[in-house]
């Protein structure tokens, strides 16, 4: 994927198209994982009103807890960019919008990460060894690193994707196929 700017001076977009789509690009972006995160919290909320949930000891209890806490903390940080919209949109402040809204997304995403872990943990353990639990919930943790991190950052084209496409639709258009 290639920076902001570079597909702003590709485009050719001006600053307030640039922001429109950045803006655009990041409430979408938040609309499919706040849907995920409402899900797994609903999920989460539930449990204490199983009968079983008595039966657990204080470390499941605590897992549970940091799972539960780490979900609605995500969810909290993952809504709010649309509150700052509602409030700061009309005022032209939208690249301050986009600014903060991405460092919240990206702290929810944080926050979702150890609230999966943690609930992982937390089944895991209940159908094996500790120490496989948590193994598996490393592995997890691995996983959300390389591909909500690392891969987004290291895994990037080296030549921007519009570039490349613009430069071999100019070279096609110097060089027509014959149909021949």
């Amino acid at each position: 994927m290639i920076d902001d700017v570079t597909h702003a001076e590709l485009t050719g977009e001006s600053p307030s198209q640039r922001a429109n789509r950045q803006l655009a690009e990041l409430l979408q972006e938040l609309r499919v994982v706040q849907m995920g995160v409402q899900i797994l919290l609903a999920f989460l909320l539930a449990i204490p009103f199983q009968a079983r949930f008595l039966d657990l000891g204080t470390t499941e209890k605590v897992l549970y807890t940091v799972a539960v806490v780490d979900i609605a903390i995500a969810m909290i940080l993952l809504m709010t960019p649309v509150a700052l919209h509602r409030a700061w949109f009309e005022r032209g402040l939208k690249p301050e919008l986009i600014q903060r809204s991405t460092r919240l997304a990206r702290a929810g995403m944080g926050f979702l990460a150890l609230g999966l872990m943690s609930a992982l943990v937390l089944v895991l353990e209940m159908m094996m060894p500790w120490v496989a639990a948590i193994a598996l919930s490393a592995v997890l943790g691995l996983c959300i690193l390389w591909f909500w991190l690392l891969l987004p950052i290291c895994g990037r084209p080296k030549t921007p994707v519009l570039q490349a496409e613009s430069e071999s639709q100019t070279t096609s258009a110097e060089h027509p196929r014959s149909n021949h």
